[in-house]
């Protein structure tokens, strides 16, 4: 049953989706404030639900970005899936830190990234250097060094399990007393002068103090109801799924297991290849960064429909194409097989590359996490801190540097870094 009354002496905090930015949102309300009365509502019949973001991404956790901003958010989400077991109580592992590779043929871009290197150990990610042509034959063997000039490399980056920990984070929320609700739609507010009173779904009107936005590629629809304008782009991402086509070409278990994320820095295409080691055998899966329009007004099962050019063995493709690129570069590619599912997805993007999390400009109780730009997960522990730092204490405490590049505002206003390192 739907709570009727709000609390005037606890805050009752409602959070709008259930995927990671939600659920570490939640989350991290819940440990700040453990009087609070926390509802979260989610769209979907379940979490973590099949058509939403979260649950269609690559799943990964990297350091390795060009604003200071994101890359101590990154550093801080990285030691929180480190101990999400101890944190969260969850004893299967969420968390493979092969590292992320950048490889670079460009004289130009390669200056940048050293520089790059350069001051994200400034900023605390001691772990990141740069390797030479040489050092990349010596520790990778299987990428093509004749024409590279070098390599940016992070061990303690990786992929996650996007599956494990939304199921563990739900658990855990619903044992310290969270309300959870599943296929239920956000229709409309209740405002009065400069705050949301309700959250109105289907018959019913929740009571709230404080309303967290973290619908992902649906913000800008949330944004709408507010009558906020949220420049939050839906835009569709694929991704392949390959292996061996002859089992005998497998890597040696050691060698696969030190296998890690890689990104092919090329002029027109900018592949990406990260193990899939759950699923068992040599397996991959591939991405690429491609230009495409925003879809504003996607339905649920537009993200399952693959554009023909992105198909599996369609000549003259996409796929076909990013293939031939990635072959150059790692020789090993071309002994593939791909399966024909392609996954679909959609990013939410802001034209910063970076997030909001921030004050809505219209309601001062309502808090916007959203516009991850691709690194929803990576960033998706930091962003629950930032949240609960702005309900709890209204200010960015643990990232003073928010007001900055992760407000609202310095959207709006351009004023904010803009992120690089973007795939």
């Amino acid at each position: 049953m739907l709570p009727q009354t709000k609390s005037e002496s606890h805050p009752t905090v409602i959070v709008i989706g259930g995927g990671i930015a939600g659920l570490m949102s939640a989350f991290h309300i819940r440990q700040c404030m453990p009087q609070s009365s926390i509802i979260v509502i989610e769209q979907g019949n379940y979490i973590p639900y099949a058509y939403g973001t979260s649950s269609r991404s690559a799943a990964c956790s990297r350091q390795q970005f060009g604003c200071e901003h994101n890359v101590k958010m990154s550093l801080y989400s990285t030691r929180f899936y480190e101990r999400f077991g101890a944190i969260v109580g969850e004893k299967d592992r969420i968390f493979w830190q092969r590292g992320y590779l950048f490889l670079y043929r460009d004289r130009d871009r390669w200056n940048a990234a050293i520089a790059r290197v350069v001051n994200q150990q400034k900023w605390g990610l001691a772990d990141v250097r740069c390797l030479s042509a040489e050092d990349v034959r010596k520790e990778f063997p299987f990428a093509y060094t004749d024409s590279l000039l070098g390599a940016t490399f992070c061990p303690s980056d990786g992929f996650v399990d996007a599956g494990i920990i939304l199921t563990a984070l739900r658990q855990r929320l619903e044992d310290e007393g969270v309300q959870i609700y599943t296929d239920m739609r956000v229709i409309g507010f209740k405002t009065s002068y400069v705050n949301i009173t309700s959250v109105h779904v289907d018959g019913a009107a929740i009571p709230c103090d404080y309303v967290v936005n973290c619908t992902g590629a649906w913000a800008s629809r949330i944004g709408k109801l507010l009558g906020t304008e949220l420049p939050v782009a839906p835009e569709k991402r694929y991704l392949w799924s390959a292996e061996f086509r002859n089992p005998a070409d497998d890597f040696p278990e050691k060698q696969y297991e030190r296998i890690p994320f890689i990104v092919c820095n090329h002029d027109s295409i900018t592949p990406y290849v990260k193990p899939e080691p759950v699923i068992g055998r040599n397996s991959f899966m591939v991405g690429c960064e491609h230009r495409v329009e925003p879809s504003w007004n996607f339905q649920l099962e537009d993200q399952d429909w693959v554009d023909p050019d992105f198909r599996v063995n369609v000549p003259d493709g996409y796929h076909q194409r990013m293939w031939e690129v990635l072959v150059d570069w790692l020789p090993f590619t071309e002994r593939w097989g791909f399966r024909d599912t392609v996954h679909g997805g959609f990013y939410e993007t802001t034209p910063s590359h970076s997030p909001i999390i921030g004050s809505d400009p219209n309601y001062s109780n309502v808090i916007h996490c959203v516009g991850f730009s691709g690194h929803g997960i990576m960033h998706g522990p930091a962003a629950g801190a930032i949240v609960a730092d702005l309900i709890s204490c209204g200010k960015y405490c643990l990232f003073p540097s928010g007001e900055q590049n992760l407000s609202y505002r310095s959207l709006m206003e351009q004023t904010r870094e803009i992120e690089s390192m973007k795939i």
